[in-house]
């Protein structure tokens, strides 16, 4: 069963519980991500102000890619150096571990990613906030490596928060040291990742991942708000996101490249929305809700089973009944249904 990081190492939960620190698993990741845009309310000490850092690093990023003359030249090499982001798994967020989506943004990409950004920048828009909207546009950029971006640039707020949460959990393990950009941090090695320390999120700066894990799903992030949605509609048409999904990004590429006060309008809409974190207590999506009931069924109506190398297929065929037989009786009988939907009576996604 996967095991979540205050089980792992052995934190006081109540004491956990009060930085609010997102209780990830460290064998499985969890279908959040980071959101750029929750940074600017954020109120968890390390990142006060982390929002102007990123922002001022892609800042940055703009002004090399606007200085350059000719690909790879020393303004192109920098920028697509600063753009090469890793995934960085040691946070349990995200799809899949099997995924190969999410694995960050490499030298090809960053290649293609750079190419668009000229044009756009030389249409003389140079917003920084651009860099949050890039899955509207950029092939293979979707809410993962949007995460992985801002965990990539903003690393030692992270380091220096992991480090806070487990000195008032009280963690009485070794911690090894790290050496993060140039700074020390003492923090317990990921389990499963021993080149990397395990670390830790604010649940306040959290979104739940879209369904879909196709490069589309940062579509859904930005359609699922009436007032980016309604002004995306007005300037492209209302079936945008189903031609973005059957010819791809590159329309789009194409259509803001040549109306660049389009872009404009929908950078001015992004900025004036709401602060819409993940809702932890009602779990509509399901991320949390499956540990606990699985842990209380674990321990209330333990289920014993027995299979082996030398086990026949008729009794490999008799466990699965035996565990839908009891799965049955738990939805029906032991309150397991309160897990299958949210407090709109609606069913959380499997």
């Amino acid at each position: 069963m996967p095991t979540s990081v205050t089980d792992y190492f052995k934190l006081d939960e109540v004491e956990f519980k009060k930085t609010d620190a997102f209780d990830s698993l460290v064998d499985w990741d969890t279908k959040l991500f980071v959101d750029p845009f929750l940074l600017q309310k954020c109120k968890t000490p390390e990142f006060k102000g982390a929002h102007d850092e990123l922002l001022k690093y892609f800042s940055k990023n703009l002004k090399l890619i606007g200085a350059s003359k000719h690909r790879d030249d020393l303004a192109w090499k920098t920028a697509k150096k600063r753009l090469q982001f890793r995934e960085i798994g040691a946070f349990g967020l995200g799809y899949s571990n099997e995924s190969t989506f999410g694995s960050g943004i490499g030298r090809n990409s960053s290649d293609q990613l750079i190419s668009t950004l000229k044009e756009i920048y030389d249409s003389g828009i140079s917003d920084p906030e651009l860099f949050e909207l890039l899955g509207l546009f950029q092939d293979g950029v979707g809410a993962d490596r949007i995460s992985d971006m801002t965990c990539n640039v903003l690393i030692r707020r992270f380091a220096d928060f992991t480090q806070r949460v487990f000195r008032i959990a009280k963690f009485n393990g070794i911690c090894a040291t790290w050496s993060i950009d140039s700074s020390k941090y003492a923090i317990p090695a990921h389990p499963f990742r021993k080149s990397s320390p395990i670390l830790l999120a604010p649940r306040e700066i959290l979104r739940d991942l879209p369904v879909a894990e196709d490069g589309f799903d940062i579509v859904d992030v930005y359609a699922a708000n009436e007032d980016l949605r309604n002004k995306l509609n007005q300037l492209l048409g209302n079936q945008w996101r189903q031609d973005l999904k059957k010819y791809g990004k590159a329309q789009f590429r194409t259509l803001f490249r040549s109306n660049p006060e389009y872009l404009r309008e929908v950078l001015s809409a992004y900025k004036k929305l709401p602060i819409q974190r993940y809702n932890f207590s009602a779990d509509r999506s399901g991320e949390i809700i499956w540990r606990e009931y699985a842990q209380k069924v674990v321990r209330d109506f333990p289920l014993h089973l027995a299979l082996d190398v030398e086990s026949s297929f008729k009794e490999f065929c008799d466990v699965v009944e035996k565990i839908c037989i009891k799965f049955k009786e738990h939805v029906e009988n032991n309150g397991l249904w309160e897990a299958l939907y949210d407090d709109r009576g609606k069913p959380r996604k499997e």
